[in-house]
């Protein structure tokens, strides 16, 4: 099983990048590794759960590869925030859709499209899928980092 420890030192230091690397494409998940940068220090490194492509359909795709995103935190006062509960970062300029995010969450059951943090993956639920998790624990980590909006690239 990978798990990844957080890195105490980073933070003092706000995310400048963040980067997606997709490592494994199945047929109900896609998991990757994502990656925080302040210049040119990793400063954050944590696990990725997504759904499968299916061609960018609304709720039920991963977001498509591209290097023209925008990361960015959303105020507590936002709609999503305040109906939720959940604290969520916005991936902008995803072409063809709204309401993409990054939040908690442990499989492909608690996502509409978005993307699922986590520290580890590990077969939690008896099913031949792996989840995240920590996942709460790797948001927070993530909300401490990207203070304002950077960009966001997906391969």
């Amino acid at each position: 099983m990978l798990n990844i420890t957080p890195n105490k030192e980073a933070t003092s230091l706000k995310a400048t990048k963040a980067v997606l690397i997709r490592n494994l494409e199945g047929k109900k998940n896609i998991l990757g590794f994502f990656l925080l940068f302040s210049r040119l220090k990793k400063i954050y490194e944590c696990v990725m759960l997504e759904l499968p492509d299916k061609g960018n359909q609304h709720n039920i795709s991963c977001i498509p590869k591209g290097d023209n995103y925008i990361l960015a935190p959303l105020s507590t006062d936002h709609r999503v925030a305040r109906n939720t509960g959940k604290k969520v970062l916005e991936i902008r300029n995803v072409k063809g859709r709204s309401g993409c995010w990054i939040h908690a969450g442990n499989d492909t059951d608690d996502t509409c499209g978005c993307q699922l943090p986590g520290f580890s993956y590990a077969d939690i639920d008896d099913d031949p899928e792996l989840e995240v998790v920590r996942s709460i624990d790797a948001m927070n980590g993530i909300l401490g980092l990207v203070t304002e909006p950077i960009p966001y690239i997906i391969i």
